[in-house]
């Protein structure tokens, strides 16, 4: 059985070995890429993916006052190693004050985003499948790509985005 979260560092997602306390150091881009008035991004110079393996979606996707056509939505995942592995590498990366991905609520999860129509959607036997038209509620193994961090007067943040979603099954809301 694996323990939760595998980090893989480049796109083709070759296997680096992941012990449980395998130390992250992020590289930045070393200047910012996008800079407004408001905030800046800087970019990791190769993004790093973690798979995020039995996770649970708490909250259907959506954004704040959106009208449901956008594409682009927040997404939470719950997953006690990746939240654990989210919080270490905020430590390691970041200085104070974090604005951290990690939301606490009774159980604490993961806050990223997902481009809805981008992303790719498989079943539980590796093929390919259309987005399911709920995804609240599913367990699916998830890979979690970390783009850069983003900056403002007060505050900073990893700039998390999910990619890929391989679909376990579907959880009653009557199950114990």
């Amino acid at each position: 059985m694996t323990w939760g979260v595998e980090v893989r560092s480049d796109k083709r997602f070759a296997r680096t070995p992941s012990p449980k306390k395998q130390q992250m150091s992020l590289t930045f881009a070393s200047q910012a890429l996008k800079q407004t008035d408001e905030a800046s991004f800087t970019p990791l110079l190769k993004w790093e993916q973690l798979r995020i393996n039995k996770a649970f979606i708490v909250y259907e996707p959506g954004v704040f006052g959106g009208d449901g056509s956008e594409s682009r939505v927040n997404i939470c995942i719950k997953n006690d190693a990746a939240v654990a592995k989210i919080l270490e590498i905020e430590q390691q990366n970041l200085s104070q004050p974090v604005c951290s991905c990690v939301k606490k609520a009774d159980d604490d999860y993961i806050k990223a985003k997902i481009d809805v129509d981008k992303a790719r959607f498989f079943n539980a036997s590796h093929e390919k499948i259309e987005k399911p038209s709920r995804l609240v509620g599913l367990r699916c193994n998830v890979m979690l790509s970390i783009k850069g961090k983003w900056e403002s007067r007060d505050q900073q943040g990893l700039s998390l985005l999910v990619t890929d979603i391989q679909v376990l099954d579907s959880v009653s809301p009557f199950q114990n």
